[in-house]
Order: structure tokens, then sequence, then C-alpha cells
């Protein structure tokens, strides 16, 4: 693997990490069961792409697999949300549809520029799960705040 290879999987695996800080983060500061539990499977999402890009770091087999979503539903649970929370609960909801989108486009950015291959398959993979987080996201959002994002 050359260095400006090695560079990107380094960063990556970094910006996996401060994913998955961010959604334990997010679900620690949670009110509410369900965006504590969506919080808590992202986090979770985030750690399984940062082994993932361990193993290509240490040349290890690359094991492709992607999960599929269930909706969370979280508007029921914002009925209990007290209004004065409602403001931070939203900047929480956009900041994390920003991120997923930026580390959609990193990852597709990435895969188009591999040639075919386990490694292009991997990063297609992981753009597909970031784009599937961001939809995830965006449905609640929309479905909480009545608009879309």
């Amino acid at each position: 693997m050359d260095e400006a290879f090695e560079n990107v999987i380094r960063s990556a695996i970094m910006a996996e990490k401060e994913s998955h800080d961010f959604y334990v983060k997010l679900a620690r500061i949670s009110k509410t069961p369900s965006t504590k539990a969506l919080f808590e499977r992202l986090a979770k999402e985030e750690l399984k792409h940062k082994k993932l890009l361990e193993n290509i770091e240490s040349s290890q087999d690359i094991n492709i697999e992607t999960e599929q979503y269930n909706d969370l539903d979280i508007v029921e649970d914002l009925l209990l949300t007290p209004l004065s929370e409602f403001g931070a609960l939203k900047t929480a909801f956009e900041m994390t549809i920003r991120k997923e989108e930026n580390s959609y486009e990193g990852y597709h950015k990435m895969a188009y520029l591999l040639p075919s291959g386990k490694l292009k398959e991997l990063f297609e993979m992981l753009a597909g799960e970031e784009l599937k987080h961001k939809d995830l996201i965006s449905a609640e959002y929309y479905k909480a705040f009545g608009k879309k994002r």
C-alpha cells in the first residue's frame, strides 16, 4: 500500500473514531429512549466501519457486510421532551446529518478513485452506509420537526 493511500486510511479511521465518540456523547445526553437508541446504534455502526478500515491498514482480509435499518420513529418520545430541549435536539440532528453527508462524500470520492476490486467495494459500501445513516437521521428529523433537512 502506498504512503498516500495509507494516510487516507488512517484519516478515515480517525474520522470513524470521532464519529463514534460524537454519537456516544449524543446518546449520553439524549433525554428520550428512541433518540438514545438511534445514537447508540450509529455509534456501533461507526465502530464497525473503523474495524473494517483497520483491517485494511493491517492488510487483513476485508469482510464487506451491510445492515438493514428499521424506522425508529422518535415522534412519540418527543412528546415527552420538554420544549426547552427541542433546540439542542434539533441542532444535534442537523449536525449529525451534515456529518454523515461529509462522510458519504469522502468515501464516495475514494471509491471513485480506486480501480475495481475489494478496496473499491469497501469504500462503496462505506459510502452507502453513511448515506443510509444520513437518510435514517433525516427521516427522524422530518418526523420530529416537520421539515426536510
